[in-house]
């Protein structure tokens, strides 16, 4: 059995909420957005008010609702643009328009990713750092050298 690196018993609690499953709609929804606002400035929808489409993007997607609808429909994308539809009332027409599941997916993936990086930088950052405290500590410290498989004159880490 495989554990995955994100699995519930693991890993920081702001790392995990990046990619609990909320978390991935409210991305989807942001994305979403963005892309009937670019399709708005290019002329490839009407335009609608800008402010309604920034309302969108904050929506919090009802996953209870969400997962109903994905019984019925066997379609996890189907299921969120429908739940999105629910809960706006309808109000936008275009919402998925010109697009694939895939775009809305890779795209929120993304965005996650992004997030993640935060972390993953400064854990990079002190982990450099406690190596070169560690190194500077056990840098005279001999130990046996090695060649070719065998024992050879004593060396330092340095």
């Amino acid at each position: 059995m495989t554990i995955s690196p994100i699995e519930e018993r693991y890993g920081r609690r702001e790392i995990k909420a990046i990619f609990e499953e909320q978390n991935r709609l409210n991305m989807m929804v942001k994305v979403e957005s963005a892309i009937m606002k670019a399709q708005m400035h290019l002329g490839l929808i009407p335009d609608v008010n800008f402010e309604s489409i920034d309302a969108i993007s904050k929506t919090n997607v009802n996953l209870k609702r969400m997962k109903e609808i994905e019984v019925e429909t066997q379609h996890d994308l189907m299921a969120f643009i429908r739940t999105v539809d629910e809960q706006t009332n309808g109000q936008y027409t275009y919402l998925h328009y010109g697009v694939t599941s895939n775009d809305i997916i890779d795209t929120a993936t993304a965005l996650q990713l992004k997030s993640f990086s935060v972390f993953l930088d400064q854990d990079l950052k002190n982990l450099c750092e406690t190596i070169i405290k560690l190194i500077k500590k056990y840098d005279n410290t001999p130990m046996l050298g090695r060649t070719h498989g065998q024992h050879a004159s004593p060396i330092t880490f340095c």
